[in-house]
């Protein structure tokens, strides 16, 4: 992800202008998902914060919802 720099160029009345400057990054859109709403679906990759205090089913639940090892 880069961050750029803009100008803009506002032609304001009095033969005056307005030089707008900003930073712009791009925003990356995500989804996030409770354990519970994702049974019954598969996906490609999944990001699981591992607690010691998650019941076992519910690891085993969030685990299985991955189609490969990889994701």
């Amino acid at each position: 992800m880069q961050i750029t720099s803009q100008a803009s160029s506002i032609p304001l009345i009095n033969n005056k202008t307005l030089i707008a400057k900003r930073k712009h990054f791009q925003l990356i859109s995500a989804l996030a998902m409770s354990i519970h709403k994702s049974q019954g679906g598969t996906y490609d990759a999944i990001v699981y914060e591992y607690d010691r205090k998650h019941p076992k089913d519910l690891v085993y639940v969030a685990l299985t919802r991955v189609t490969r090892i990889e994701g």
